[in-house]
């Protein structure tokens, strides 16, 4: 009776299925993976395009783990598994949404203010500005670009610049525009002859209200 009772114990115990992990969130941030889900128990791992990451942190619902590399635009296969139980999503980055781009090549003046661009919607948007000096005159030269514009708060500006420690300089920002408010960029300097430059102005749409 006894090795029969064993016997029924050991079945029972073997019919019940391990616990399902499931994902409901994947979100990319830089170098950071996090998935968010239920069923997160030990042993964890994690794969992005097939390939094992470190995992930082997790719990049930959370995972969070660290990638070599932020991904550029596209589609990528995220997987987990929660000891014999596992799931994957796919999960995509977008392409940046860029809704204007201003670049000037082999420069030797400054340049007036002048406006470039008008958003047509109000929202958050990411501007990338960059400066280069392309030709030395005598010395390092000392230029700045810089973009201004008004929103609800009154007048802003963004701006780099290069100096005679470095031939280049460049900034990013989280901005937010208001329709129908003008950007106007500007270059101001005092270079020695012979001196060049170029610079790119990007501006990427988030959002829109």
């Amino acid at each position: 009776m006894r090795t029969y009772l064993g016997i029924l114990l050991v079945v029972a115990l073997s019919s019940i299925p391990a616990s399902a992990c499931t994902i409901n969130s994947v979100s990319i941030s830089g170098t950071q993976l996090t998935v968010g889900g239920s069923g997160f128990s030990a042993p964890l791992s994690v794969t992005f395009k097939g390939k094992s990451v470190s995992i930082v942190s997790s719990s049930l619902t959370q995972i969070v783990a660290s990638l070599s590399a932020a991904p550029t635009t596209g589609s990528y296969r995220v997987g987990v598994k929660c000891g014999t139980a596992s799931t994957s999503s796919y999960m995509t980055i977008p392409a940046p949404n860029v809704v204007e781009t201003l670049a000037f090549f082999n420069q030797a003046t400054s340049i007036e203010p002048t406006i470039f661009w008008t958003p047509t919607t109000t929202g958050l948007y990411r501007m990338l500005l960059y400066l280069r000096e392309t030709v030395a005159g005598t010395s390092t030269a000392q230029w700045d670009v810089t973009v201004e514009w008004n929103d609800e708060a009154g007048a802003q500006q963004l701006g780099t610049g290069n100096s005679q420690y470095s031939s280049e300089g460049f900034q990013e920002q989280p901005v937010r525009f208001v329709a129908g408010q003008p950007l106007t960029y500007l270059v101001t300097g005092s270079p020695p002859s012979g001196s060049q430059y170029e610079f790119i102005i990007a501006i990427e749409q988030l959002t829109s209200e």
